[in-house]
C-alpha cells in the first residue's frame, strides 16, 4: 500500500465515522491540554520554591512555608 493509497483510506474512514473521529480528536485536545497544563503548574511551584529558597549573606538557607488546616481538632 502507498503513502496516497494510506491517505486515501483514512480520509474514508474519517468521512464514513464522523461521530467516532469526532470524539478522538477531543479526547487528543482534552489530553494534549491536560499534559500541557500539569507540567506549566510544576514548573511555577518549582520556581516558586525555588525563589523561596534564597541565600542570605550568611549562607543560610531560608523559606516560609504556610499551613492552614481546614479540620477541626475535637
Amino acid at each position: 500500500m502507498t503513502f496516497r493509497e494510506t491517505i486515501i483510506t483514512a480520509f474514508q474512514s474519517l468521512k464514513m465515522n464522523p461521530k467516532r473521529s469526532f470524539m478522538t480528536i477531543i479526547g487528543i485536545v482534552i489530553g494534549i491540554a491536560s499534559v500541557i497544563t500539569i507540567m506549566a503548574i510544576g514548573n511555577g511551584v518549582n520556581q516558586m520554591a525555588k525563589s523561596q529558597f534564597k541565600t542570605s549573606k550568611s549562607g543560610e538557607l531560608k523559606a516560609q512555608i504556610d499551613f492552614t488546616s481546614d479540620t477541626d481538632a475535637g
